[in-house]
């Protein structure tokens, strides 16, 4: 039965049909999978066990104060002791920050220190849930702002308003980075692996195929099930699929190539190497499923997120050929 289910897989018609099928679902998936950004949650909630105290304290906290609000701390120092000019200017530069993307609220006056060397201004940023990556311009621009004026008035910046933007800068582009650096690695083992200039091409683009339907998947569920999924399970899916679907790729090609030797039709040669290759690719797949389905006892949301996926990867290896 299972030789007659790859020869039907891998007849000279039915070969185009599961190659037109990928690429319908291609085609319906790419737009979703582009999305899957919009719908991550990155705060902190979102990271944390429901039943952390974090948590918790998060979550009383939003009653006094809303959980997207990034305040950013200001100090301006004049080691002689702040005069008049610095407080006209700190107080100048409080309106320009009102202005800002973010500040919804209107900025406090400055609290002077007691020794009177400095003042401290406190401005209320708010980006919304997904927008820490817009913090990365903002804080430059208030930190720019803020080092503007007379010389000896010096002005430090920190906060979580800072931290988020600091954030952003380390991951920024982190899922391109990690796609091409993940891309590349595979693309290396598979040219030393099959010394082929072209044969690589198939395991790579059928885990990138793979790739997209799992994202588009994922999105629809997070938008409509009530998923959460932030940017760290959301990076670990690529490398998650790209190294499944190319461990299976190469059983499949490497007994594929195996029964080249034994068969003079292509066809037949697949037929037998996938009748012969899937048990090993499925109980694979299988290990890996039982395996991260051990995570759906994690305390931590991304890392239950990802016990969702593998399948996607080994459904999609087995028409890498």
């Amino acid at each position: 039965m299972h030789r007659q289910i790859a020869g039907s897989l891998t007849g000279k018609a039915t070969k185009w049909i599961v190659v037109v099928f990928w690429i319908a679902v291609l085609a319906v998936s790419g737009s979703l999978a582009q999305k899957l950004t919009d719908a991550q949650k990155n705060d902190a909630v979102s990271w944390l066990p429901g039943d952390a105290e974090s948590t918790q304290a998060l979550d009383k906290l939003q009653a006094f104060q809303d959980p997207n609000e990034l305040t950013t701390v200001i100090v301006y120092e004049r080691a002689q002791g702040i005069t008049n000019a610095d407080v006209a200017k700190v107080q100048a530069d409080a309106k320009e920050f009102a202005n800002f993307e973010g500040v919804t609220k209107p900025v406090p006056d400055p609290f002077r220190s007691e020794d009177g060397q400095a003042l401290q201004l406190m401005v209320p940023l708010n980006l919304g849930s997904n927008g820490w990556d817009k913090a990365v311009d903002i804080i430059a621009d208030m930190r720019q702002t803020a080092n503007t004026g007379d010389e000896g008035l010096n002005a430090y910046i920190t906060g979580p308003g800072v931290m988020a933007a600091d954030s952003g800068e380390a991951f920024k582009g982190i899922d391109g980075t990690l796609l091409f650096a993940t891309i590349g690695v595979v693309v290396v083992i598979l040219l030393l692996t099959y010394r082929s200039p072209v044969l690589w091409l198939l395991p790579v683009v059928s885990a990138g195929v793979a790739l997209t339907v799992a994202q588009a998947v994922i999105y629809l569920l997070a938008k409509h099930a009530g998923l959460t999924v932030n940017a760290q399970s959301a990076g670990i899916l690529t490398v998650l699929v790209f190294g499944a679907g190319t461990d299976y790729a190469l059983l499949l090609v490497a007994r594929y190539r195996e029964e080249l030797r034994h068969h003079h039709d292509r066809h037949e040669a697949m037929a037998v190497a996938l009748h012969r290759a899937g048990p090993a690719i499925f109980a694979s797949a299988g290990t890996v499923v039982l395996g991260m389905l051990c995570l759906l006892i994690a305390q931590i949301t991304p890392r239950r997120v990802l016990v969702r996926w593998p399948r996607s990867a080994s459904a999609s290896a087995c028409w890498s050929w």
